[in-house]
């Protein structure tokens, strides 16, 4: 359940990079989320399913 809590938050981020018209600031941290925890594999199934 963890995993699908994350992944809401990050939408929330993104939604508000987003918003902001800071999409190149969203581009690296989601770079970051990937770097950090790339090893995690529901979690980015997930962020792949979701288009992140």
């Amino acid at each position: 359940m963890m995993n699908v809590e994350a992944i809401a938050l990050v939408a929330q981020i993104r939604n508000a990079y987003l918003a902001s018209k800071n999409e190149q600031d969203w581009l690296t941290y989601r770079n970051q989320l990937v770097s950090t925890y790339g090893k995690k594999r529901k979690f980015m199934e997930l962020l792949k399913q979701k288009g992140y």
